[in-house]
């Protein structure tokens, strides 16, 4: 072989070497970038995720603290809103991401606002409230049930239909305000998120952009083309990258783009991780390209080439692992900042990682766990079947311990138990099999739970746990008391063995409705029946408790009871009392009846009298004849029907357990003038009747007036008015020569959307101020003769049987230069037919 052959080999195979050298390189290096790139996606998707979680969390207080403030339900009886208006002032200043806190109806309306704009706080005037019915948060927001907290979508702020601008990126929270059992507002606070997305969205390796769920972008590296949905032209990813954003899986890595799908507050986004240039692959390739041109041109110095890929490596290497080693140091921040002990084993069960969380709970150093077995925190008896648990998980585990809550013990390194809630995670790295752990502790709560004990033994009502079959699981000290049997006999029994009878089926209806959500809580006022066989009252409040927050599994009942005997036996005997005086006033009322009919007959007697007078005088001048006698026969007939019908009258008056019927109370108003007016004739006083201030003289006109048909009981509204009309007749007899304007009564009935109106009024003087207040208390009286149960009879009828009302006013009238005062008694009736 000649030397010109020896050359041209001598390039060919330090050409061939080097082009291989240079193919290895490149190929290593490229699987070393990409994987770093993805482990730096990964543990970059792992932190905002963890920074979505922790705003979620942070807000669910906010809203809990203000729904069940004091002025807050202040709010709900008086509907005064200046304290919460303070009360928001407050939390604004306090939280500078706040901008916005409101009360909205459930009409959408909003009730009270305060805003925040350049840090200034101010409170919308009534005129600047708008209604929100249709903005899809809100709509969402309507529909929470109690304690349930919502979360809108990232958005813009939009008032009066405008999107504010500068933009303002906002994420909303609401909480629904309970009144009892009935959902009465919500409650919504609008977050500032701009300076959390910036946070969120910086890196050094990576351009980052927010996508919504259609491709729009919410956060591009040109601040001009944020929020692109909002823009005069929509943009969208696909606009800028070759991406379909219904394509869930990882782009080619060959690529310098990835595509992350996230899910903070139930709504999905994406993540898009652009490389920037002067760490991108490609750049890196053509790099590699222009070292392959130089080797080859310098192919004969082959140790040269091969240098300066390796030391090119390196730097690009050590690049990659700064980057990868700031994340990673982020990760630890995160994980060392939180209350929750958190701890990574590996297939094998050898502990990869921990938090200071797990240092502090077990009383170990970092350096003592790192790389042993998991097992040395847990006790006997599972300390030693750890590892076989763990081999097995798949086979009969895993639906017992993975993503479970579980409490049980963990051992400190002093030998104490530490009673920890674990739940244990699944998860692939690299196809690597590891398990983390999420471990809380409970000491704490069980200090708490210790604390409830003493309460429940303590409390001054009746507590019960009761299950699912109604049997007793705990019962407290006072439960037993009340319901008269011990502790132990109380756990063999169930709640349906100690109810009585009668009230049994009504109990465990409502307790089926529990179950089948139906009802959130129950109360009840039943019957228990002692051991001893002696019935105690009591006041039941029913409340279930489920095993998680979305209330999909039931677990037991929470029963407490108020022993209520003694106010029941009060109640009875009030009643029995109310009976008594009404008894008395129906005698009373019959009494005045009774006089009102003596007046009646009186007429009709005459009449008769004076008709057998003229008989006999026919009788003695021969003027007797069948004619005459028809006629005598039909005037005295026609007298007795006029007495008959008064004695009807007084009979349905008096009717007792009067039923509903429909009647005009019109004709009911002449019927009491018709009972009335002969007694009222002998003392020269006149009753007018007024309908919607027109006198109404008899019931010709009565069909134009059906707007006072009602459905009630007419006795008890005759017993109301003849007693009025009988006081104001009274105090119109005490008047020394009374003019024609006090020698009147008038009735007067007016309507209204809601209500009918009754007045019945006087010109007599009037009732002393003094004795105003006391005219409707039992046996006080005016009168020398009276019992003082008139008109506090007639407020029970009208507050019990009616439902109306009955008030005294003040009446005054101007005639001929002259004013007159008197009574006005008005009852006002709700239930218009």
């Amino acid at each position: 072989m000649n030397f010109k052959s020896k050359i041209t080999l001598f390039f060919i195979v330090s050409l061939s070497i080097s082009l291989l050298l240079f193919l290895l390189a490149y190929l290593y290096s490229k699987n070393i970038i990409t994987d770093s790139y993805k482990k730096q996606i990964e543990s970059n998707l792992f932190e905002i995720n963890k920074s979505f979680d922790s705003i979620k969390k942070e807000k669910i207080p906010i809203l809990d603290t203000i729904v069940n403030h004091n002025s807050i339900k202040k709010f709900i009886k008086t509907k005064e809103s200046d304290e919460v208006k303070k009360l928001f002032i407050d939390f604004i200043k306090a939280n500078r991401k706040i901008n916005q806190i409101r009360i909205i109806d459930l009409n959408g309306y909003e009730v009270v606002r305060v805003n925040k704009r350049n840090n200034l706080v101010y409170v919308s005037k009534d005129k600047e409230l708008q209604n929100k019915s249709k903005r899809y948060y809100i709509k969402k927001f309507l529909k929470l049930k109690k304690h349930q907290v919502g979360f809108s979508d990232l958005d813009l702020n939009i008032e009066n239909g405008q999107v504010e601008k500068p933009y303002l990126a906002t994420l909303r929270t609401a909480m629904p305000i309970y009144d009892g059992n009935k959902k009465s507002y919500i409650v919504t606070i609008n977050y500032s998120m701009n300076d959390f997305l910036d946070t969120v969205l910086k890196g050094p390796n990576f351009n980052k952009y927010l996508l919504d769920k259609e491709g729009h972008f919410i956060i591009h590296k040109d601040k001009n083309l944020n929020w692109s949905k909002y823009l005069d032209k929509e943009i969208k990813v696909n606009d800028f990258f070759d991406i379909d954003i219904l394509d869930k899986r990882l782009i080619d890595n060959d690529s310098n783009v990835v595509l992350k799908a996230i899910y903070p507050f139930d709504t999905k986004y994406y993540i898009l991780y652009e490389m920037k240039k002067d760490l991108n692959i490609i750049k890196f390739l053509d790099k590699s390209k222009q070292i392959g041109i130089l080797l080859f041109l310098a192919a004969i110095f082959l140790v040269f080439p091969f240098v300066f890929l390796v030391y090119n490596y390196l730097i690009k290497l050590k690049e990659v692992n700064r980057s990868l080693k700031d994340s990673t140091n982020k990760i630890e921040t995160i994980l060392n900042n939180t209350s929750d002990g958190i701890v990574v084993i590996d297939k094998e069960g050898i502990i990869q990682e921990i938090n200071n969380a797990v240092i502090k709970m077990f009383g170990y150093e970092k350096s003592e766990l790192l790389n042993k077995n998991v097992n040395i925190l847990i006790p006997n008896p599972h300390h030693e079947n750890h590892d076989e648990y763990i081999k097995n998980h798949d086979k009969d585990m895993h639906s017992k311990i993975i993503n479970q809550d579980r409490e049980l013990y963990g051992l400190h390194k002093d030998g104490s138990f530490v009673n920890i809630n674990l739940t244990v995670t699944k998860v692939k790295i690299k196809n690597e099999l590891y398990f983390i752990g999420n471990i809380k502790d409970l000491t704490l709560e069980s200090k708490n739970k210790k604390l409830f004990q003493n309460v429940f033994d303590i409390s001054p009502i009746g507590i019960a746990l009761v299950l699912k079959d109604g049997s007793f699981w705990r019962i407290s000290n006072r439960f037993c008391r009340i319901v008269g049997y011990e502790r132990e006999e109380l756990i063999n029994l169930s709640f349906k063995d100690i109810t009585y009878k009668e009230d049994l089926e009504k109990d465990v209806s409502l307790v089926k409705k529990l179950i089948n959500k139906e009802i959130d809580e129950y109360y009840l006022e039943k019957r228990y029946v002692k051991k001893d066989g002696e019935i105690v009252w009591v006041k039941l409040t029913v409340v279930p408790v489920y095993v998680d927050d979305k209330k999909t599994k039931f677990d037991y009942f929470v029963s407490t009871i108020d022993d209520i005997s003694e106010i029941k036996k009060l109640e009875e005997e009030k009643v029995q009392k109310e009976h008594l005086l009404m008894q008395q006033s129906k005698l009373a009322a019959m009494g005045e009846m009774t006089s009102a009919i003596a007046h009646q007959w009186r007429q009709p007697l005459n009449s008769i009298g004076f008709i057998i007078q003229d008989l006999v005088s026919a009788y003695k001048h021969n003027e007797f004849d069948e004619k005459y006698l028809y006629e005598i026969k039909s005037e005295v007939m026609e007298q007795l029907k006029y007495m008959s019908d008064t004695i009807d009258e007084f009979r349905k008056f008096f009717k007792k357990d009067e039923p509903k019927t429909e009647f005009n109370i019109i004709k009911t108003v002449f019927d009491i003038n018709k009972l009335y007016q002969a007694q009222l004739n002998s003392h020269r006083i006149k009753l007018v009747v007024k309908v919607d201030n027109h006198i109404i003289k008899d019931l010709s006109r009565i069909n134009e007036f059906n707007k006072y048909i009602i459905e009630n009981q007419e006795g008890q509204l005759k017993q109301v008015l003849l007693n009025c009309v009988s006081n104001a007749k009274e105090a119109i007899l005490n008047l020394e020569n009374p003019s024609i304007p006090e020698n009147q009564i008038s009735i007067e009935l007016s309507q209204d959307n809601n209500s009918i109106k009754i007045a019945i009024k006087d010109l007599a003087g009037g009732i002393k101020k003094e004795n105003q207040s006391r005219i409707f208390e039992p046996y006080f009286t005016t009168k020398n003769m009276g019992t003082g149960l008139g008109l506090y009879i007639s407020k029970s009828i009208c507050e019990k049987s009616l439902n109306a009302k009955i008030n005294y006013y003040k009446n005054s009238l101007f005639i001929e230069d002259k004013t007159y005062t008197g009574s006005s008694f008005v009852i006002k009736l709700f239930n218009k037919y």
